[in-house]
């Protein structure tokens, strides 16, 4: 029978210290990668906040001079104005101010 060398197994320190000295470096780049994903997350997501809020704030204000657009409308009409009165008293269009008489005459017959 034949017996067989035990194998001996030498602990290398130096390679297992580079071994694992590699493993920290590949982690602490994964998290920088990590962070850096993050981040630009983020930066979009703020990004597309900001523009949600400027597109509601022009959107408000669009609706805010249009009803008070109307509401001038409605009061010189009132008064008996005629519609080429009334667009040259707030200085617009004609046919802009002939579009809000016939859609405040059909907003009251309902």
């Amino acid at each position: 029978m034949m017996v067989q060398p035990e194998t001996v197994w030498f602990f290398d320190e130096t390679a297992e210290i580079a071994r694992l000295k590699g493993r920290a470096e590949l982690e602490a780049e994964y998290m920088k990668m990590e962070d850096r994903d993050r981040q630009i997350y983020r930066d979009g997501y703020e990004d597309g906040e900001r523009a949600g809020e400027r597109n509601g704030e022009i959107k408000g204000e669009i609706k805010g001079e249009a009803k008070k657009l109307y509401s001038q409308v409605e009061k010189k009409l009132a008064k008996g104005k005629t519609a080429e009165e009334i667009a040259d008293a707030l200085e617009e269009e004609l046919p802009v101010i002939q579009k809000i008489i016939i859609e405040l005459k059909a907003g009251k017959e309902n």
